[in-house]
């Protein structure tokens, strides 16, 4: 369990980056090659956000047993 833990931390480090770039982008316009090399996140990705795309959590959420509030209460009963 512990790895979940780490990869969700890493997911939620990765999805900031994320939103930090796309929000850069609508301020100021930035490109997205640049704003990869700035927050390390694939261009193609902050591309194809920006055009509706989803997420990989949002994304796969249709193959996910659980719903995250369900894997947030299952985490709180176990600790």
């Amino acid at each position: 369990m512990a790895s979940t833990k780490s990869g969700e931390s890493k997911n939620t480090i990765q999805e900031g980056r994320i939103r930090h770039a796309l929000e850069e982008r609508q301020q100021e316009g930035t490109s997205f090659r640049k704003l990869a090399e700035k927050y390390w996140v694939p261009s193609s990705t902050l591309s194809g956000l920006e055009r509706g795309g989803l997420i990989c959590q949002e994304g796969h959420a249709h193959q996910q047993k659980l719903t995250p509030a369900m894997e947030k209460a299952l985490e709180d009963w176990c600790t």
